[in-house]
């Protein structure tokens, strides 16, 4: 899995991005956080302009972290924002995708 240590954000950061090809992915993650815990999955498609995200998971704690997501150019774009408070968090991630 890629891992990626995340910084302190005042405003949405990408996590990760995809090529806008594929219409469905399926996003299984871990995020750890100033001692919490967050896992889950997103779901993800869109319409060549507007994706759509669905979030669903477990916590131990509340990491202060939100995902959205968008397109830019030929992009599917997950982003994040995250409170000043606390410390770096880690996040990893397995996808699935597909037209």
């Amino acid at each position: 899995f890629p891992s990626h240590d995340r910084g302190r954000q005042g405003h949405p950061a990408v996590a990760f991005t995809y090529d806008i090809s594929y219409s469905f992915a399926v996003i299984e993650f871990s995020l750890e956080r100033n001692g919490a815990r967050k896992m889950g999955r997103f779901m993800i498609t869109h319409d060549g302009s507007t994706p759509e995200i669905s979030e669903d998971f477990i916590t131990k704690g509340d990491t202060e972290i939100l995902f959205t997501a968008d397109i830019v150019g030929s992009n599917v774009r997950v982003l994040y924002s995250s409170s000043s408070n606390g410390f770096n968090s880690t996040f990893k991630y397995s996808m699935r995708r597909w037209s």
